[in-house]
């Protein structure tokens, strides 16, 4: 009874210092001089009003309403404290950092637990490759303080755990509240690939860098990498080059499915250090689409991993249909050409992707049918008197597909007879001497040829009288 009592004596003491306003009613319900005590302030209070004339009786029923008399207001209904239907305890649990490297303590803690109860800590180690189904589990306990605060550092990251993600849950054994949270220990690197487009049955060369990231050569650097070329492909000429020498590159399934480029193996890229692996790449059509995953390994064998995709990737590979080279506006510079002249072939060279011109092909054609050259000049032959000569030119790209079509230009006319001109020697005589001989003089001649060569030499004489 006195607890009630006291309760009362509170309850009467805030009534009091409502009935201290003052305000006054005429009638119950009704308002007084336009005021009256409104539904949202009695929300306010936590509390209803009735008339009464005299104090309530504290034994009486403090929900009861009284008749009215005196117009004035009193609280007759207890207060309810304010906030004090809070909504249900939620417990949570989290990891002081979101990534850890080996030898790093975990630090777990957690809030709105049952003070004293054992909390259950498990955590679940997922180590690459992540998501295969083979994991490990930890059981951790920790006692919830009086403020129902959990703390616990008994977790230290293994060397092993580089490139693990781990989910921690967290069980009250007496609340039955739960709470979860992740973290990892994840290899720190980055990566950039070239091209972004290639043309399928070309081969390209492909430049992928993978730079290490941690907080020394250890633990969380990287050791070597792998990319894996759509099925099919045919690699060839790895290398592997790290900023301070020389590493090991490989090549496995080269033309059969999941053929892989590795570089690496041996000591770790040291922070801020690069590790670049090229490859020449064949990749089959059709045209299509490809996705480079580049994956790190923190071993020398290839077995411890693979982790997570580098910051920068995974890389789009767009795998196009590439066209060969077109040659176009083929010509000799002189279509009327005679023995012995020297002939220049033109062509205008076009590749739609923009591949440049490699060491095009040319050939000279006697009636468009045998060669008689091949390169982009010709000197007309002997054999070519009479005949058509016309010119031909195969267009090579530097890259892409390659060649395009042979492209000739329009046949010469029928190449003509060189021009020999002969001329008589000039010869002073003297009065009453004999008469000289008098020889021919040629000019020409197209080399080898020369008057040895001639069936029937002109005969040159001359008279004079003295």
């Amino acid at each position: 009874m006195l607890g009630k009592h006291k309760m009362f004596i509170t309850r009467i003491a805030l009534a009091a210092l409502l009935c201290a306003l003052f305000i006054p009613i005429a009638t119950a319900g009704a308002s007084a001089a336009g005021f009256s005590l409104t539904d949202s302030v009695r929300e306010f209070f936590g509390m209803a009003v009735v008339q009464s004339s005299s104090d309530p009786d504290p034994s009486s029923n403090p929900e009861a309403s009284a008749t009215p008399k005196s117009g004035r207001m009193v609280v007759v209904r207890s207060l309810r404290a304010v906030g004090s239907e809070s909504p249900a305890t939620v417990a949570t649990i989290t990891t002081d950092q979101p990534d850890y490297g080996p030898g790093e303590v975990v630090v777990i803690t957690g809030t709105g637990w049952e003070p004293g109860e054992t909390v259950r800590l498990t955590i679940v180690r997922d180590r690459p490759p992540v998501g295969d189904g083979d994991t490990e589990t930890i059981i951790l306990n920790a006692i919830a303080d009086a403020a129902g605060n959990v703390e616990n550092s008994e977790y230290v990251v293994l060397e092993e755990d580089i490139g693990a993600s781990f989910a921690l849950t967290a069980l009250g054994l007496t609340s039955g509240r739960t709470a979860s949270a992740t973290f990892t220990d994840a290899l720190i690197w980055s990566a950039t690939r070239s091209p972004a487009t290639v043309a399928f049955g070309v081969p390209t060369t492909f430049t992928f860098t993978g730079v290490s990231g941690g907080a020394n050569c250890g633990g969380e650097s990287l050791d070597s990498f792998q990319v894996v070329f759509p099925s099919g492909t045919t690699l060839t000429s790895p290398t592997a080059t790290i900023t301070t020498g020389t590493w090991v590159a490989s090549v496995i399934n080269s033309g059969l499915a999941s053929p892989t480029v590795r570089g690496g193996l041996g000591n770790k890229v040291c922070p801020g250090e690069s590790l670049t692996v090229t490859v020449v790449a064949n990749i089959p059509g059709p045209a299509a689409s490809f996705t480079f995953v580049p994956q790190a390994f923190h071993s020398d064998n290839w077995t411890t991993g693979p982790f997570a995709a580098p910051t920068g990737g995974p890389f789009g590979l767009s795998i196009v249909a590439n066209t060969p080279p077109v040659a176009s506006a083929v010509a000799i510079d002189d279509t009327t050409p005679t023995y012995g002249q020297l002939l220049t072939g033109s062509y205008t060279y076009f590749d739609a992707d923009g591949d440049l011109q490699g060491t095009s092909t040319f050939r000279w054609l006697r009636n468009g049918v045998t060669q008689v050259g091949t390169a982009l000049t010709y000197t007309v032959q002997a054999a070519d008197i009479g005949q058509t000569l016309t010119f031909e030119v195969t267009p090579v790209a530097l890259t892409g597909v390659s060649p395009g079509l042979a492209a000739q230009s329009s046949a010469s006319s029928a190449v003509a007879k060189a021009t020999l001109t002969v001329t008589a020697s000039s010869h002073t005589v003297t009065f009453g001497a004999a008469a000289p001989t008098i020889t021919p003089g040629y000019t020409g001649f197209i080399s080898p040829d020369n008057a040895a060569g001639i069936d029937t030499p002109p005969i040159c004489s001359t008279t004079y009288t003295a």
